[in-house]
């Protein structure tokens, strides 16, 4: 099954899919359901009663994405992605204690800000990279399980475009299918900025003139 014009979520918690072909709803993720191969004492772990949030397809849509907090602990946010009504992890937080399928990626903690999918089943993610607090980062999941940390505020190694300094207030927008990263930055120099192999560009800015547009961003 592929999936129609959009993900949905329901009012207890049930996220379904429009079927592209006949039109039938049929469930993904629901409150109180197991999350895909992830274990608790050797029982499937469960999604909190409202713990699904940000569904996200990507922009073919044969792919979601689907942000999702487990009963277990407080806390202990998951990115699943598929196809159809079958999905797996594909990205955790570190400090959660399920048991999560091997060499499944992990972040310090997975935020409810930020979360986009591409074709390829590439995944864009806000969070924190290591969990400390005020250092909120953003991260690129590749299908094949490799996690690059893109930006991180206040981190040095990760410089605004222009000379501008350290990130703040930074957010995953989207994640092309080449695997590029759009970040919004919020707070006091708003803008818009593209992620591409490790070179930042500005795309535009809160003081920006747009082409043919009159007035300011």
């Amino acid at each position: 099954m592929k999936l129609g014009a959009r993900i949905t979520v329901a009012a207890a918690g049930c996220v379904a899919a429009a079927a592209s072909s006949t039109g039938q709803i049929e469930a993904i993720l629901y409150s109180d359901g197991p999350i895909p191969g992830v274990t608790n004492g050797g029982a499937p772990a469960t999604i909190w009663q409202t713990g699904i949030y940000r569904p996200r397809n990507s922009p073919d849509k044969g792919t979601w994405a689907i942000r999702v907090n487990s009963t277990s602990a407080s806390g202990d946010e998951y990115i699943v992605v598929g196809s159809g009504t079958n999905g797996i992890v594909r990205l955790a937080e570190t400090t959660n204690p399920n048991d999560v399928p091997s060499g499944t990626p992990t972040i310090g903690s997975i935020s409810e800000r930020g979360l986009d999918v591409n074709d390829n089943g590439d995944l864009a993610v806000s969070g924190s990279f290591t969990g400390t607090s005020g250092t909120d980062s953003i991260v690129r999941v590749l299908a094949d399980g490799t996690l690059t940390l893109v930006a991180e505020e206040g981190n040095a190694a990760f410089q605004r475009p222009n000379g501008e300094g350290d990130f703040s207030n930074i957010n995953a927008g989207t994640i092309s299918n080449t695997g590029k990263v759009a970040i919004t930055e919020q707070g006091g120099n708003e803008q818009f900025i593209l992620w591409d192999s490790g070179t930042f560009t500005q795309l535009a800015g809160e003081f920006d003139i747009l082409a043919n547009v009159p007035g300011r961003l």
